[in-house]
C-alpha cells in the first residue's frame, strides 16, 4: 500500500483516484500520521456497506 503526504496527495488526487479504482489504495498522512485513506467504492462497499445508499450499490460493475 501506498503512503503519501497531504500536500502532495492534493497535487496528485487524479492519480490517487484512478489508482484506487485500479485497487491500490493510498494511505494519507498529514504531519507523518496517517488521517485519511483513499480507497475503491467496492472496498469501501464492503468496509462500509449500510454506509451507501442502494443505488451506487446497483451501478458497480463486478
Amino acid at each position: 500500500m501506498k503512503t503519501m503526504a497531504s500536500s502532495k496527495a492534493r497535487d496528485q488526487l487524479c492519480a490517487l483516484i484512478r489508482n484506487a479504482g485500479k485497487g491500490s489504495p493510498t494511505t494519507i498522512t498529514k504531519r507523518g500520521r496517517p488521517v485519511a485513506m483513499v480507497v475503491s467504492i467496492e472496498d469501501a462497499l464492503r468496509l462500509y456497506p449500510d454506509e451507501f445508499p442502494q443505488h451506487l450499490k446497483l451501478n458497480i460493475p463486478k
